[in-house]
């Protein structure tokens, strides 16, 4: 079968242009691990985090021990690597060729086994029913068919198996604000691009043009996604760091750095960046 080309598209940038967190770490060894799962960190804390392992405020590290799980477009590993040290049968799985080869150098730096794959998450190399816990931490909103994916990552669990997702939140003071009033009409980009160009520009490697695909979500339409995947029991939460909210109108003049952290708090609730994306394939 022939590959489409956005998935071709897709597939070349990110083998180009691993999602290293910060441009300058060229080659996949201890110095530049460390350097990736400080910003992660850094990143994602406290909503995500507050201590190791990342993202132990979302992923259920205890339960899944001795479980299979999937880290669905694992990049370059961090995730795979906490869910390996938490004792988990982890198999990591990415479109791209460079991130298969970062995670399986970050595995064997740091003497850990896990399965790593490469391949298309829409149209997984897996039976159903071969997980009990699937993690796709933002891989759906670059993917050229998201339903696809996400139908996918249902199939793999076994009945009852749980999901955790991470998205982009249409939502968001930074993507309704930063991305399409200030860079779009203000800045005039909208003038020469459509929506959807803008928002791949700057949304994730601006100064390579941006990514061939990104997009944002609802709540109401990535809890709508899972459900026609097949899900059941789909929550929905936004989140966000509460200093990001101060970076209003830019981060050249950041007025909401004056806010109380408290009300920044409750402004990244109902404003933040992220989606988790939570629920259960049928049983």
């Amino acid at each position: 079968m022939t590959e489409p080309s956005s998935l071709r598209d897709v597939r070349r940038f990110w083998t180009r242009h691993p999602h290293v967190y910060r441009r300058g770490l060229e080659s996949p060894d201890e110095a530049s691990f460390s350097t990736i799962d400080r910003k992660v960190f850094e990143h994602h804390a406290p909503w995500a985090h507050e201590t190791l392992p990342l993202l132990s405020k979302l992923v259920p590290y205890a339960e899944l021990r001795g479980r299979r799980v999937l880290d669905l477009g694992c990049g370059t590993g961090w995730a795979s690597e906490a869910l390996a040290r938490a004792g988990v049968s982890t198999c990591a799985l990415d479109l791209s060729s460079a991130h298969a080869r970062w995670t399986r150098e970050r595995l064997s730096l740091r003497r850990l086994e896990a399965l790593v794959v490469e391949g298309d998450g829409g149209s997984l190399p897996f039976a159903s029913g071969s997980f009990d816990y699937v993690l796709a931490w933002g891989v759906l909103m670059h993917a050229p068919d998201p339903a696809a994916l996400a139908a996918e990552l249902v199939r793999v669990l076994v009945p009852g198996g749980r999901f955790g997702v991470m998205l982009y939140h249409a939502g968001s003071l930074h993507w309704r604000w930063t991305i399409h009033a200030l860079h779009g009409w203000i800045g005039l980009e909208r003038l020469r691009a459509t929506a959807d160009e803008v928002a791949r520009r700057h949304t994730n490697n601006p100064e390579l043009g941006g990514s061939p695909v990104a997009r944002a979500y609802t709540r109401a339409e990535a809890r709508a996604l899972f459900e026609r995947a097949g899900a059941s029991e789909v929550e929905v939460a936004v989140h966000d760091l509460p200093r990001a909210m101060g970076y209003f109108p830019s981060r050249r003049l950041p007025l909401l750095t004056l806010l109380p952290h408290a009300l920044k708090q409750r402004l990244a609730r109902r404003f933040g960046f992220h989606l988790w994306v939570s629920g259960r394939r049928k049983a």
